[in-house]
This record gives C-alpha cells, structure tokens and sequence, in this order.
C-alpha cells in the first residue's frame, strides 16, 4: 500500500495527468473508467471566484463553481466522479435530483471522520415540501465525506434516497428545521439494497418538536411519488453509523420511524451502530418507532448501543430482532426474540 508521503508527492501531478490522477485514485480504493470533473466553491484573494461553471471542470485550474453544474456535464452508466473543494459550503438554490446512474460524489478536506466533513452542501432556500438537499432515484450512485445540512424552511430532508445501490460513506446528515411535522426527518430513506456506512444521521443540537412521531430516519414508502412508484425500503443496510437525536419531548421521539405495514421489504440489517439520545434533550422515547407492525420484512440489530433511551422498541413491535449482544440502556425494552 502507498504511504501518505508517496501519496502526497503524486499528488502534485495527478491532476495534471489523467494518467497519474487514475493511479493515484487506483491506490485510494476509487476505481473509475469515466471523466473527473472538478468543483471548487472557493473564493481568490480579490474575492474572485477559482471555479467557474463555464469551464470544463477537467482539471482543478479549470474547476466548475457548482455541484449542480458538474454533475450535468455527467453520462449516465459512465462512472464519472465529481470531486468537491472542502474549504467552503457548496450552496444549493434547489435540490439536486441526482437520476443518473453511477455517478460518484467525492469531497476532499474530510477524512473517513462521522461528522464535520469540510466538503459541505447547503440548501437555505429553493426547495418545497417533502424535497431535500439531495435527492437520489439513480442505480448504483456513491457519495463520500459529504456533510449535507439543510437549512431552508420549504424543505422536509436533507438527504431523500428513493435509489437502487445507492452508497453513503462517511457522510454526515443534518436537517434543522420543520422537525416538528411528521413527515420531515434528516434522511427520507426509500432506498433498494443501499448502504450506509459510517454515517451521521440526525443532530445532537438540533432538537425535534413533537405532536407526534418523530425520527432521525423516516422509512415511509412511496412519500415522494404519492404511492405510484411502489418505492420502499428493501435489503439495505447501516453498518457502524450513528444515530444522534435531541428532543424537546418525549412522546414519540425516536430514531427510526416507520409509518406503514409495508415500509421495509425483505431486509434491514443495522450493524455496529449507536442510537443516541443526549443529555440536553428529554428522554428519547424508543430507538425504533413503529406506527404499524412491518409485514414484508425484518429488523435486525447486530451489535448495536442504545443510549439516553427509554427502549429499542415498543411491546407490541413484531418483525424486529436483535442478536444477544447488542448492548445499551435495555431498560423497557421488549423485543421479539429471533434466536
């Protein structure tokens, strides 16, 4: 494996030769066979702009100024990358409905850290109800050390994932307003067989006023499509992610939300992750929230910590199952045994 000084030295030619760039990429674990196109929302001395959306994008001397502009320039299928300046928030003035497949969202500036990624997209106006920052209906779309934090006060997420084999690494998700409404969340999650790992999702600051259910998570089929699309929750997995959540009440505040019977298909599989409920909040009701016992799937806990929270489940909950390590605050919890 390269060393970070032979790294740090290749580096400075990668991204003037494709060449270098490929190996370099090759190294870090990122394979493409597409074109990079460049993003820098980052100002010159004089308070010109380094990135313009009229250039290329090719390289970072002809950076783009915007994410929406790069990833226009994208093919579809082509495993094009985007990769993002990490100094300042790329703003959006609307939500960047990513359709294409196999488009691969990079930010630099991060690390492999769970929050405060320096490669961050904003959205503070231009969205409507039950849009987000970001929303995913593409095949096979990646996104990495990306904190997405959605500000405006139209919006119901900051990350909406109705996609297939839609990957999220080290990314971190925030939505600080309407989380008094019953359908907004950080994340609206419809996904097919995605996956998150190592992934911020909710907010330790930003607390949940409630009449009703609220999550971190809301799992609700077909939210997006008023039911025509048949858009659901199946085989996805969230592996070593944590799930932050303060509250203003107790009643139904929770992690994960489901609303109908049928909002997960076959499979969710969470492993090695912490629901987390802090100590400037109340009491966090239940890690999972369950409107309706889930019909067409599975819940499982590996290894998962519950903390600052009342329970995992309710009593009554049915298709949840937790292996007999998962550790925490088990006080009030009942759980149907799959074992």
């Amino acid at each position: 494996m390269a060393t970070t000084s032979d790294l740090s030295a290749r580096l400075a030619v990668a991204l003037a030769s494709p060449a270098a760039r490929d190996e370099l990429l090759s190294s870090l674990g990122i394979l493409t066979f597409g074109k990079i196109f460049y993003v820098n929302a980052d100002s010159n001395s004089d308070g010109t702009p380094k990135g313009l959306d009229s250039n290329d994008g090719l390289s970072m001397d002809t950076a783009l100024a915007t994410v929406l502009a790069a990833y226009n320039k994208t093919t579809s299928n082509n495993h094009d990358y985007i990769v993002m300046s990490g100094s300042t928030g790329h703003a959006f003035t609307a939500e960047l409905a990513v359709s294409k497949n196999r488009v691969h969202f990079l930010g630099i500036g991060g690390g492999s850290r769970y929050i405060g990624q320096r490669t961050r997209w904003t959205m503070s106006t231009g969205g409507s109800a039950n849009s987000a920052v970001v929303y995913v209906t593409g095949v096979g779309c990646t996104f990495t050390n990306i904190k997405i934090f959605n500000t405006d006060t139209s919006t119901s997420f900051a990350v909406a994932d109705g996609g297939e084999f839609t990957q999220w690494t080290n990314c971190e998700m925030v939505n600080t307003v309407n989380l008094g409404t019953v359908t907004d969340a950080h994340l609206l999650c419809e996904v097919d067989t995605g996956y998150f790992l190592r992934c911020s999702i909710g907010s330790s600051q930003v607390g949940h006023a409630f009449s009703g259910s609220r999550g971190c998570v809301l799992f609700s089929k077909d939210i997006r499509s008023g039911g025509s699309s048949g858009n659901t929750t199946r085989d996805t997995i969230f592996e070593d992610c944590i799930f932050p959540m303060e509250a203003n009440s107790a009643t139904g505040s929770c992690c994960f939300l489901l609303t109908t019977a049928t909002d997960i298909e076959r499979i969710l599989w969470v492993k090695n992750c912490v629901f987390w409920g802090t100590k400037l909040s109340d009491t966090i009701n239940r890690a999972i929230e369950q409107t309706s016992n889930q019909t067409d799937g599975d819940i499982l806990l590996q290894n998962c910590i519950v903390h600052g929270i009342d329970g995992i489940t309710a009593d009554s909950t049915t298709a949840v199952y937790m292996t007999s390590n998962a550790t925490g605050d088990l006080a009030a919890v009942s759980v149907v045994s799959g074992e």
